[in-house]
Formats: C-alpha cells, structure tokens, sequence
C-alpha cells in the first residue's frame, strides 16, 4: 500500500537524489531513473497502487522539471523542454479541455482540403508553420510529405519488412534519414551495403542527416549509423519469429543494451532476443545507437501501419506514451488531464473517446484519425505550443 515501508523509504532517497534537483535536469536522465525505479518497484511485487502513485510522482515531476519549477515553487528558466503546464488559464472541465485538442485538430484541415502550397504564405501564421514544415508541425501523422513517401518506398511490403533488409532499411530511415533532403527528395530503400556505399558516394553528409530532426540535437546521428545497423540486421529475425508479437515486445527490443564488450545481452541459447537476467555489472551500450523511445515509437507506428503489428487499443497505446514519455504525455499535462485519479494511459484513452465522439466521419478520415494519430497530434501540439514555438 502507499504506507509500505519501502515505499517510505523510497520517497526519502528520491528526494535527496542529485536526480532530483531542477538544476540537473539538463542530463535528461530523469527518465533512466524513473525506468530502473519502476522495474525495481515491480520485482518487489508491490502492489498496484503503489505502482501507479510511483508513476504519478515521477509524472509531475517531470512536468515540474520541463516547465522549470524549483521545489519551493519559484521559476527557473528551462533549457530544455520548457512548456507552460500552469493550468489555472484553462478551463473547469475536462472535456472543455479536451475541445481545445479537438479544436487544435480541425485548425489545421484547411491544409489537407487545399493542399500545402497553398498556405505557404498564408496570412494565417498557424497554417503558415505547418505548410512550411509539415513533417515537423502538421499533426496528421500520415499525411506528412516525408512519411507518404516513405511508405511507398519502404512500407510498401510487409514481408519484406520482416526480412533483416526490410528492418536495416527502417532503422536507417528513422534513426539517420529522416528530416533530410535525402528523405524529403528521394527516400529510396537500398537492397545491400554496396548500394548505399555506391549511392552515398557523390553526397555531403549533410543531404542525409539533419541532427535536429525530432527537435533535440542528436549527436549520434550520422551516416556512420548505417553500417552499424547493417551489423544489426539479423537481430530481427529473432523478434518476427516470436508468437503473438506486440508494440511492447518491439519497443523493448528496439531499446535493448548489449554489455560484454559490445555482445548483446539477448540469449540465443533461449531463442529469445530479450535481455537476460543477473548481476552483470558490465558497462551497458545501446544495441542500436540513436534509437531512443521517441525513434523507437515512430518506428512502431510506422509497422502497424504496414500490417506488422496490429493496430493497438488507445489504453495500450497510452501505455507506450507513458513509457516514452515525451511531447504527447507532455501535450496531455498542459491540457491539464492527468491528475491523481487519472492515469496517463487512461487519460489517452479518455482523450480519444472524446475526439472520436467530437469530429464527424468525414473530419476522420480526411485526418486518417486513430490512436497513432491522436498520440502524433499531441506532439505537434505540445511543439506548437511550447514556449519556444508559441508566436
């Protein structure tokens, strides 16, 4: 229960931890903490209502942290991923808050009704942004330029994208490509190594990588990354061959650490790509580099999309925005709809039944809404309103 001791003493070490402080925000390593107290919590088997007060916790904290509040309730400016999450300008009710999502939604059809170009230069600045840079603003996941091509280009098989080259090619094109002339203009998949080395040969890296394309600056990102991925490819295998796969069992994969001196702590004698158990103090290093959660739940949008997995209910879909834990859990604390009754998965969950009631048939499916759709238009959101993008 909340009165568990080792709930007690778990709420005491967090508040001295160097973690903690505001100031220390900037390593961005809350989340790594949050991961490693709740897999503890778990295998201690405490019960579930400890579970989801440790989730609140770590929830408010974070937006506390983002919005740059110090304990003592004065500001502090926020270097990383500051956002207004004061929420007494916004309505009483839920569902008044959950209109302006809706009303964010339909702001923007005018784009898919008359085309981008068309409010290139509109005098209106919010269609303006969005016609401009449509894969970064435009809410609707599958009607961004980059992504159409891309699923023409590399989404257009699924068994080939079960195939170790159909997932060389997915890495590459979330974890190097995307945000680039190359990915814009071109978005070609390669069939080997010797096709992209050929290809890649009489272009700046610059025409394949932008290190800001998810926002943040990446510095992994590079062309390098190709290569490794091409070491990585037969990994895959391992994971199509698992029954009853789920965006979970993917996600877990996609962010897996090897130790060891670089082998993977996947048990092959198991014929199981997930990490063994134990005590290993090894030194931990990402299996595939620059493949963080952001990337890692774009990559599995981009599967359900193309039959690989199957389309998951919105409080399954929640529960991967919690784990993520990046603009679209951020979108949904600046509409003020997670609280102490209201879990983040339940809290999605609620937001799309809402949507779906609120927009007509024909909003929809000009939108292509759903649950990846929903989650795409709550990070579009939280950038458009962030501080930093709020003129």
């Amino acid at each position: 229960t909340e009165k568990h001791p080792i709930w007690r003493q778990f709420e005491a070490s967090l508040r001295q931890h160097p973690l903690a402080k505001p100031q220390s925000w900037l390593t961005e390593k809350f989340e790594v903490l949050h991961e490693t107290v709740m897999t503890w919590i778990k295998e201690s088997q405490i019960d579930h209502k400890a579970i989801e007060k440790a989730q609140l916790v770590f929830t408010n904290a974070r937006s506390e942290f983002r919005a740059g509040n110090t304990s003592s309730g004065a500001k502090k400016p926020s270097k990383t991923k500051g956002f207004n999450s004061d929420k007494s300008s916004l309505p009483q009710s839920k569902d008044d808050r959950r209109m302006l999502f809706v009303n964010f939604l339909r702001r923007g059809l005018p784009l898919l009704e008359q085309g981008l170009s068309v409010h290139v230069n509109s005098s209106d600045k919010f269609l303006k942004k969005m016609a401009n840079s449509p894969d970064k603003f435009m809410p609707y996941r599958e009607h961004a330029p980059t992504r159409i091509l891309s699923r023409n280009s590399i989404y257009d098989d699924p068994e080939w994208l079960k195939t170790p080259i159909g997932f060389w090619n997915v890495l590459c094109f979330r974890g190097v490509f995307f945000g680039s002339e190359f990915a814009r203009d071109n978005g070609c998949h390669f069939e080997d190594l010797d096709q992209w080395k050929a290809f890649s040969k009489g272009h700046p890296q610059s025409y394949f990588v932008v290190k800001t394309a998810y926002g943040s600056f990446q510095g992994d990102r590079s062309i390098d990354r190709v290569e490794e991925y091409w070491e990585k490819r037969d990994l895959w295998e391992l994971l199509m061959n698992k029954k009853d796969l789920t965006i979970f069992d993917v996600y877990d994969f996609l962010l897996q650490s090897s130790t060891g001196g670089g082998r993977s702590t996947s048990s092959r004698k198991r014929g199981s790509w997930q990490s063994a158990k134990g005590n290993n103090k090894s030194t931990s290093k990402k299996v595939f580099v620059n493949i963080g959660s952001l990337t890692a739940i774009l990559i599995i949008g981009d599967l359900i999309y193309a039959d690989i997995l199957p389309m998951p209910s919105a409080l399954d879909w929640g529960k991967l925005i919690e784990k993520v834990g990046k603009g679209a859990l951020d979108a949904m604390i600046m509409l003020g709809l997670i609280d102490e009754d209201t879990t983040v998965p339940q809290a999605f969950a609620d937001l799309d039944a809402f949507v779906n009631r609120e927009l007509t048939s024909e909003e929809k499916s000009a939108m292509t809404y759903d649950v990846l759709t929903g989650e795409h238009s709550l990070c579009k959101y939280k950038r458009l309103y962030s501080k930093r993008n709020a003129k």
